[in-house]
């Protein structure tokens, strides 16, 4: 009787490679997918509202992109500039003193880079500013 040969086959080292790469490729165009959110431009003039969230973003930055649906998720009312293609989004970039992108402007408050804790703050404390009187006003119904 042959004895069998109990000890496991390995794939060949090329294939563990090969299905690595795929893989680690299919993760990318998830991301890439996903960061297809259609950005919704502000006009070179400005914002029709000073209330408007402002973002500096390009078509091609990965973060800008989190940004960009992370605002969307939420009903977020923003606009951004492309960079790549605004002399307004431009000259607003070298007055905020920021270098990196995104920046995003909420009220005042200027995000350099994406932070989603910095970004849900600054919305949490947009949707409930102040009232005369001390009472907190609730200006969004949305619950986050």
């Amino acid at each position: 009787m042959n004895e069998m040969n109990t000890a496991r086959r390995r794939p060949p080292r090329g294939l563990v490679l090969l299905l690595a790469a795929a893989l680690g490729f299919a993760y990318l165009l998830r991301d890439a997918g996903s960061a297809a959110a259609d950005p919704v431009f502000c006009p070179e003039g400005g914002p029709a509202s000073a209330d408007t969230v402002v973002m500096l973003a390009t078509s091609w930055c990965p973060y800008c992109a989190k940004a960009r649906r992370y605002l969307q998720k939420r009903n977020v009312d923003y606009c951004e500039y492309d960079l790549d293609q605004s002399a307004t989004g431009q000259a607003l970039q070298r007055r905020s003193g920021h270098t990196g992108i995104p920046v995003i402007f909420i009220d005042g408050r200027v995000i350099a880079g994406y932070d989603p804790e910095e970004l849900g703050l600054a919305l949490h404390q947009r949707r409930t500013r102040k009232a005369p009187g001390g009472a907190l006003e609730r200006t969004d119904a949305t619950p986050h």
